[in-house]
């Protein structure tokens, strides 16, 4: 069964709506990601550099710090404070160019007391020591950004915390811290920044518009073939249309055909009967009154006598006879489907003389072509069963599903291998099983012929969906 052209335009239209919006969205997840992916990159590389410049910066101020404060802190290894001259040279030291940078300077014992301090002198042996002191004793150099307490000065600091050793040995006697200021640091972070986001931009910018024009020109691409499709659809549709048109007049054409052939059967068994059947009879009129006035015995010199003429012309009426009833159908057209059937099984046990034995369900009304078909169905098998297997076990079922028909009509003689009994009364040629399956066939049914020893099986599927269109 073909799809109707208003199911495929309808689909076709879903699809060409879910292909525009395809590619504005497929090009916004693009961007989204790779934008995305960019600036993560641009975060890690510039937090990299980060760590690298403050790992530099805590190596320069380690150096600084041991450079300028080793020298005055060197009686802390055996005191636990310093003196005051001690004191008086750390203070000139951020009057030096070292001041400069540094904003304070703090000395801390490895206990956590605070041996020394630029900012408040209050706090000078108190124990208050910053964790980071701890990696200082174990000589590590360190080095962390912190915002600026100095509200008129907004640049980070750089917080520095390095080991101070013994003259001339690895002996750490001190931890130094030096808090200077980051500007500078700031401004190569902020450059660096600037210049990996503006890297990732013309990385970027590059790939975004290759990856535009591929998405359009795959775009361009769909569409075409869309429109393709949609053309193509529309032909499939036109010719499901006159497909469906043609497989309908078929149809039609078989039927007329059918009942063209039922027309033509009538009008000859209604020949048969009205011309030589007729002629024949009046013939035996003639040959009756004959030999009422003639000797009916045969001739001494061997020639036919008219009573072997007038048995030959009542065979031949009868045999003519048989085939016209066999040909003009009685009339179907206020007969039901059941009705039609069992009156099919009484014409062949009035016709022949003997018995069939029937289950015949109620049956749907059928249309008057598709009665004729089931007619002759019947007819010719039981005539079949009456030639091949004498009668025995005429038996004709019927069962009906939610789509089909099924007529079987069995006997339980030798099977058709056994020889034709000619000349049993009734007897007369039928239309053969081929042609019962041209009928069959005509209403997209189909016909199975079974031939046993025990007996023959004809068998009848016919969909009703189709028959009752």
């Amino acid at each position: 069964m073909s799809q109707p052209g208003w199911q495929i335009g309808l689909a076709t239209a879903g699809i060409s709506r879910r292909s525009a919006r395809l590619l504005p969205a497929f090009l916004l997840a693009a961007a989204v990601t790779i934008v995305c992916s960019m600036t993560l990159l641009a975060y890690a590389v510039s937090n990299a550099l980060q760590s690298s410049l403050t790992l530099t910066a805590a190596e320069e101020g380690a150096s600084l710090l041991d450079l300028f404060l080793g020298p005055l802190v060197q009686e802390l290894a055996t005191a636990d404070k310093l003196s005051g001259e001690s004191v008086r040279k750390l203070d000139e030291i951020l009057e030096t160019r070292l001041g400069r940078r540094s904003k304070s300077i703090e000395v801390w014992l490895r206990d956590g007391t605070l041996a020394y301090s630029t900012g408040n002198k209050n706090r000078v042996g108190t124990k208050s020591a910053p964790t980071e002191i701890n990696a200082a004793f174990l000589g590590q150099a360190t080095a962390a950004i912190q915002g600026s307490a100095d509200q008129k000065s907004p640049h980070p600091m750089i917080e520095v915390y390095a080991p101070l050793y013994r003259s001339g040995t690895k002996d750490i006697i001190a931890a130094g811290k030096v808090l200077n200021d980051g500007e500078r640091l700031a401004d190569e972070l902020r450059d660096i920044r600037i210049k990996s986001v503006a890297i990732v931009a013309a990385i970027t910018a590059p790939m975004m518009f290759v990856l535009f024009l591929l998405v359009r020109r795959a775009a361009s691409i769909v569409r075409r073939h869309r429109i393709a499709l949609k053309r193509k659809v529309a032909e499939t549709a036109a010719l499901a249309l006159l497909n469906d048109k043609l497989r309908q007049e078929a149809d039609n054409a078989r039927l007329e055909s059918i009942q063209s052939n039922e027309r033509f059967l009538n009008q000859l068994g209604q020949d048969l009967h009205d011309g030589p059947i007729q002629v024949l009879t009046v013939l035996g009129l003639k040959l009756g009154e004959l030999l009422e006035t003639n000797d009916s015995e045969a001739p001494d010199d061997g020639r036919p006598s008219f009573a072997d003429v007038d048995e030959l012309l009542n065979g031949t009426l009868t045999e003519l006879r048989d085939i016209a009833s066999g040909l003009v159908l009685p009339e179907l057209s206020n007969l039901s489907t059941t009705e039609t059937l069992c009156l099919a099984i009484r014409r062949h046990e009035d016709r022949t003389g003997t018995t069939v034995k029937y289950e015949i369900e109620s049956l749907p009304f059928c249309p008057t072509p598709l009665r004729v078909c089931l007619y002759r169905i019947v007819q010719e098998a039981l005539n079949n069963a009456y030639q091949h297997a004498g009668g025995n076990g005429q038996r004709v079922t019927t069962s009906q599903t939610c789509n089909s028909l099924q007529v079987a009509i069995s006997d339980s003689g030798p099977g058709t291998t056994a020889p034709p009994q000619a000349h049993k009364r009734g007897h007369h040629a039928g239309l053969g099983l081929d042609g019962v399956r041209r009928r069959v066939e005509a209403f997209n049914g189909s016909l199975d012929v079974i031939s046993a020893t025990n007996g023959t099986r004809v068998s009848v599927r016919i969909p009703l969906a189709n028959s009752t269109n």
